[in-house]
């Protein structure tokens, strides 16, 4: 969780088609950038500019551009295959304290594969590497990593490949930073919605409309093909996923 004190306006906000269109009371503390002829408009009590601009409804001089290009690898991401020796379907089972979870993912050297998950599913990653595939369903599990300090840090990447995903309204994962867990869209994800609670983590879809609205927050990155955002939606982008590049 960012502090007052840990705040920055460091953050950048692109697309390389049409542009932004900041109403309400969207404050963004940052720098936005669009494609060459885009255009960002502010409205209402909307600010583009760093943590001391209080004009609202305006840009900052010299926090916006339109020379935006990706400096990234925009991808799809390809889904393993589940007919191989290491793929395992996760079980249920229980961490170090007893608490019991739906699945637990406690081994890299398996790719794990569900055909879908209930509402409510609960998920427990315990090591380093850990890779998932959801192929179909609307949800996803709310997801703990072990938190102990004496082991290396759990990690997990979370391929969802259903037509549409609703990331649970109560808080969607425990113990971790945003570089930890990167939730990625399959090319047949069409929309991923967020309507309440904090996802921590990456949100990798370069193909799929991302919306957000109604308390909804999301702490760390995100790539999509389109993005909106309503109500009381708050982005904090965390300076640590600046050195992570999809795997």
């Amino acid at each position: 969780m960012t502090t007052p004190r840990e705040r920055r306006w460091r953050a950048g906000y692109g697309t390389q088609r049409g542009g932004f269109n900041v109403a309400g009371t969207v404050d963004i503390r940052g720098n936005v950038a669009t494609g060459p002829g885009g255009i960002v408009t502010v409205s209402g009590s909307g600010i583009v500019g760093d943590l001391a601009y209080n004009t609202k409804g305006t840009i900052q001089p010299r926090h916006v551009t339109n020379s935006f290009s990706t400096v990234y690898p925009v991808r799809p991401v390809v889904p393993f295959r589940t007919n191989g020796a290491a793929v395992r379907i996760p079980t249920s089972g229980t961490n170090a304290s007893g608490k019991s979870f739906d699945y637990v993912l406690d081994n890299p050297r398996y790719n794990y594969f569900l055909p879908s998950v209930a509402a409510g599913s609960t998920m427990f990653v315990g090591v380093p590497g850990c890779r998932v595939w959801i192929a179909g369903g609307t949800e996803i599990p709310v997801v703990t990593f072990d938190n102990n300090p004496a082991k290396p840090l759990p990690s997990l990447q979370l391929l969802f490949g259903g037509p549409s995903l609703n990331v649970p309204k109560n808080t969607s994962s425990f113990n971790n930073s945003p570089p930890q867990y990167w939730l990625i869209g399959l090319p047949t994800c069409a929309s991923l919605k967020s309507t309440g609670g904090t996802f921590i983590g990456v949100i990798y879809a370069p193909t799929t409309a991302l919306s957000s609205q109604g308390n909804a927050e999301l702490q760390g990155a995100m790539v999509a093909n389109s993005f909106s955002c309503l109500g009381t939606f708050d982005f904090h982008s965390d300076d640590a996923t600046a050195f992570f590049v999809n795997p």
